[in-house]
């Protein structure tokens, strides 16, 4: 016996989903998505590297390198020098001495959680779409 699924459940299906597609994008971070994509890519490629720079730049700051000498130390065991270190970036802490971020989004954050999900709704919805009329959505594919 095979299980085929009908054209009234994918209907059914396609609904549940785009009601589920509705109230996701009115969440803000899902705006925040839409708008870098609705941006050009030479400005998205320039808010991918602004934040390249950033990250370089913590790579090489003290707090990091202290932190990951923090992880060593402790995987050492000597919980002397781990107070020193967790002391220090406390101090750091509470000068307020921070690397300041760029102002946009980062664009690494939309690669998973909410957006992901987001993505997977979209498609599923595009696939039912495309059983029940045959016509495939080209809308989005070259943007």
């Amino acid at each position: 016996m095979q299980n085929k699924i009908t054209d009234r459940q994918l209907k059914k299906e396609k609904e549940r989903l785009t009601n589920q597609k509705v109230q996701i994008e009115q969440i803000k971070e899902i705006r925040s998505y839409f708008a870098f994509n609705s941006l050009s890519y030479k400005i998205q490629e320039e808010i991918r590297k602004k934040w390249d720079n950033y990250y370089l730049k913590v790579k090489k700051s003290d707090g990091y390198k202290e932190y990951k000498q923090m992880l060593k130390v402790f995987k050492k065991g000597d919980l002397a020098e781990v107070r020193k270190l967790k002391q220090k970036a406390r101090k750091r802490l509470e000068d307020g001495n921070f690397m300041p971020t760029p102002k946009e989004t980062d664009p690494n954050e939309y690669g998973g959680g909410i957006y992901a999900g987001y993505r997977q709704i979209c498609s599923r919805i595009k696939e039912i779409t495309f059983k029940l009329t045959g016509k495939g959505d080209t809308a989005g594919i070259f943007s």
